[in-house]
């Protein structure tokens, strides 16, 4: 059987061309003598995949396993607040031009979560954010002096969240109180609230501006931990 030239250049030594339907695809084939028929069988192997004017198009199940040089990290998480927070990382940027990445992952993964400086070099490992800003320096030694130098430059602390509140600004401040007896819960403690409930409870301060009508601020407290 004749096949087209763009079929005939797929097959090497070892193969076979087969036309099966309107398709054709190509096998690995051996031969091993037959010593009672004293001559040559053909034995056809793996399938090596459908050819296609454009090449050979692999069995579904080799394309499913051939997983070297992959890697799976999170995504979604990562990806939605390295987007939404564009202002957020430019200010860090502009304020603390050395640092700004250590601080934005270290600050993403308390957010995510409530990592201690122990786990944020395994969560960032395992993250995309160690796609998007590569290099950043996240063991536990490194962030504790990046934190101890940070809490020392005040005026520059003052000048980042100088842009989200400013002089005069009017906030709605509000606690809300969420029951819960869990045991791993350390913040669900004794609480007396506003409908007079002592029972174990955690406060979630808020913090809105009426100005630029957005959330500025949230805090989880203990429950011991009254609004005034």
């Amino acid at each position: 059987m004749e096949y087209p030239d763009w079929v005939q250049k797929q097959k090497v030594k070892g193969t076979e061309l087969r036309h099966i339907g309107k398709n054709y695809y190509l096998y690995k084939i051996s031969h091993k003598w037959d010593k009672e028929k004293k001559q040559s069988k053909k034995i056809t192997g793996e399938y090596l995949g459908r050819i296609t004017e454009e090449g050979i198009i692999k069995p579904k199940n080799e394309l499913l396993t051939n997983i070297e040089n992959t890697t799976i990290k999170e995504f979604g998480a990562s990806k939605f607040i390295s987007t939404k927070a564009q202002d957020i990382i430019q200010n860090l940027k502009d304020i603390f031009p050395g640092i700004w990445k250590e601080i934005f992952v270290f600050a993403a993964f308390r957010f995510f979560y409530a990592s201690p400086l122990k786990n944020v070099r395994d969560h960032y490992c395992n993250s995309h954010l160690s796609d998007l800003f590569p290099d950043a320096k996240v063991s536990p030694k490194t962030l504790g002096k990046l934190l101890h130098s940070i809490g020392n430059q005040r005026n520059l602390i003052k000048d980042f969240f100088s842009k989200y509140i400013t002089e005069g600004e009017t906030l709605a401040v509000d606690i809300t109180h969420i029951f819960s007896r869990s045991e791993d819960v350390i913040s669900s403690t004794l609480g007396r609230n506003s409908e007079q409930h002592y029972i174990p409870q955690i406060n979630l301060l808020l913090l809105f501006s009426l100005d630029k009508m957005k959330p500025i601020y949230y805090r989880i407290l203990a429950g011991s931990i009254r609004d005034v």
